[in-house]
């Protein structure tokens, strides 16, 4: 573990260079606000050693190409005209140009030697290894997508973070942590999704901290607003981080987190990224999804009002045409400074100042769940015992969620959380054969996501 860096100097939200890379592997830290035991035991030889672990995504996956998805890109981008295509003989050869650079590709089919080479950090054909050592209860990996060209030319949006344990002092037990996902979305949607990853964990913490304060000798004793206080905190640091953003025109980012607390789970969701809780019994081996967050989207009535009544105007989606495996979604309409429309998919985001002023709000959903009483329900229905019963969490953007079904995320990775055997055609792009592990499934899942919007890419 990498000692998770504290003195580092910041970069002010409008530089060129804020959220241009985000942070990759684990890093530890102890003695800071996400990482205060119980006062109770903050004298015992137990506290003084407790590290806290800050998981950020384990490499950066928009860098990497396998072979077949080389080749399989090459042939689909290559018929186009969105990029500037130079064909090669075979069909098999491509130049793709991505911003200021290109990223070439030129493979030879059928020939036992495969050439490419890249530009702008697009790593073709390759394998990396996976750290040994990474924790197998924990996985983290982001990748950007095909929207804007082939990956590795653009900048990934997306940020996730997972802190482990992560302690608030007399209301956390050693279970507790905190997993948080930022999905951007503008043209610089990277700030505000950077500026969301690594603000908002000790933001949080730190709100908790002044509402909850240390009550020495009796760890929840006289918490009875726990659930009240721990809500408004969190709503708080969304706000706050939203009105930091604000500086930045026509972007911004969702936020859905997942905060466990003792036998509480807070799902706290802004926008249309999604987390859910996800069951496995492990007699029966069946998998399943107990609960997931509810998207925001414009044109759902709540939303739509609020809306309208702050001078916003939703443009709802037209009828699907007949065939197209694409989901059309409902926006709101506001004016960026350059004169610009801006679409927006969702009615609830942080950051987007020209849409805020019109009734996109950062304000999350924050719902509460009891773990033991999903575990027993769980057991009820499925005719077993409790301690047959597990639970695991998860917090994922729409690029998962526009082409995978939430039941078989869950069934994915509970077959490497719980040991079963891999899925009938894994990718494998991180490396090296090994065992079917939660980081594995989860490249699986990103890497499956891809192919299938390269398969529906008529329909973008």
């Amino acid at each position: 573990l990498q000692t998770l860096p504290t003195n580092t100097k910041a970069l002010p939200l409008t530089s060129p260079q804020y959220g241009k890379e985000q942070r990759t592997g684990r890093y530890r830290f102890i003695d800071s606000p996400g990482c205060r035991p119980s006062s109770s035991d903050a004298t015992s030889p137990a506290a003084a050693a407790v590290i806290c672990v800050s998981y950020h995504p384990e490499v950066e996956l928009s860098h990497h190409l396998d072979r077949e998805e080389a080749l399989d890109s090459v042939s689909r981008i290559s018929n186009m005209n969105t990029w500037n295509v130079g064909g090669g003989g075979g069909g098999g050869a491509g130049q793709f140009r991505l911003g200021q650079g290109n990223v070439n590709v030129n493979v030879r089919v059928g020939a036992a030697e495969q050439q490419q080479s890249q530009k702008n950090g697009a790593v073709m054909g390759k394998k990396i290894p996976i750290v040994a050592g990474v924790d197998d209860s924990v996985a983290v990996l982001t990748r950007h997508g095909y929207k804007g060209g082939l990956p590795g030319g653009q900048i990934n949006q997306d940020r996730v973070v997972v802190v482990s344990p992560y302690l608030l002092g007399d209301i956390s037990t050693p279970n507790d942590f905190l997993m948080s996902l930022f999905d951007g979305h503008g043209e610089r949607g990277e700030v505000t999704s950077q500026l969301a990853v690594s603000t908002f964990p000790h933001l949080l913490a730190t709100k908790v901290a002044a509402s909850l304060p240390a009550n020495a000798g009796s760890p929840r004793e006289g918490h009875a607003d726990e659930i009240v206080k721990l809500k408004e905190a969190a709503t708080e640091a969304y706000g706050e981080i939203d009105a930091q953003a604000a500086q930045i025109s026509g972007a911004g980012a969702t936020a859905t987190s997942v905060l466990r607390v003792g036998d509480r789970l807070y799902y706290i969701n802004t926008g249309d990224s999604q987390s859910f809780l996800g069951t496995y019994v492990k007699s029966t081996k069946q998998s399943g999804v107990a609960f997931i967050t509810a998207e925001h989207k414009p044109h759902l009535p709540e939303e739509k009002a609020r809306i309208e009544r702050m001078g916003g105007q939703v443009m709802m989606p037209p009828i699907t045409p007949p065939g197209m495996k694409i989901k059309l979604s409902s926006r709101v309409l506001a004016l960026l400074p350059n004169g610009m429309q801006l679409g927006l998919a969702m009615s609830r985001s942080i950051g987007d100042p020209e849409a805020g002023r019109l009734g996109v709000i950062p304000t999350p959903e924050i719902t509460v769940l009891s773990v033991e009483e999903v575990r027993a329900q769980t057991a009820a229905k499925a005719g077993v015992d409790v301690a047959d019963v597990e639970l695991f969490a998860v917090v994922a953007s729409d690029g998962i969620y526009d082409h995978i079904e939430p039941d078989e995320i869950a069934t994915t990775l509970a077959s490497a959380l719980y040991g079963n055997t891999k899925p009938a055609g894994v990718m494998n792009t991180l490396g090296g054969d090994g065992d079917w592990s939660p980081l594995r499934a989860c490249e699986h899942l990103i890497m499956t996501a891809s192919e299938r919007w390269l398969e529906r890419m008529p329909d973008h």
